[in-house]
């Protein structure tokens, strides 16, 4: 084989396995995606009641949940907003939260917001449990 030829192969197998790693689920256009710059000026100066997930991409488990809390999303449209944040690169989110590993959601209720009320679900992660 070619040094061309093992280049393109290595090249579509690159390709491939990009492929495989791209979210088919439902649609994420309900999800607000936060970062360190704008989570507590979106969350904190809102009203409104907000499911925040604190998540890493690599997760196994993140990715499990990442069609239930898009569907959620879609769900509580007009309820309560659904936002995450990718928590393993926004760190100084992990003592805000009580992050103890990923993925990790919070409920934080609508009114006045304060970063220490907020309340932790430890139940099943599917869109109708949450």
């Amino acid at each position: 084989m070619g040094k061309v030829s093992l280049l393109l192969l290595l090249a579509l197998l690159a390709v491939a396995m990009a492929e495989e790693d791209k979210y088919r689920g439902p649609s994420e256009e309900d999800v607000i995606v936060l970062d360190a710059d704008n989570l507590e000026s979106t969350i904190y100066e809102s009203d409104e009641t907000w499911l925040l997930e604190l998540y890493a991409p690599w997760c196994g488990h993140c990715k499990t949940l990442r069609p239930e809390w898009a569907k959620l999303a879609t769900k509580l449209k007009g309820v309560a907003k659904v936002a995450k944040i990718d928590a393993s690169i926004h760190r100084k989110f992990d003592s805000v939260y009580a992050l103890k590993g990923y993925p990790h959601v919070v409920l934080i209720p609508a009114g006045p917001k304060d970063q220490k009320i907020y309340y932790t679900h430890e139940g099943a992660r599917t869109a109708d449990s949450l």
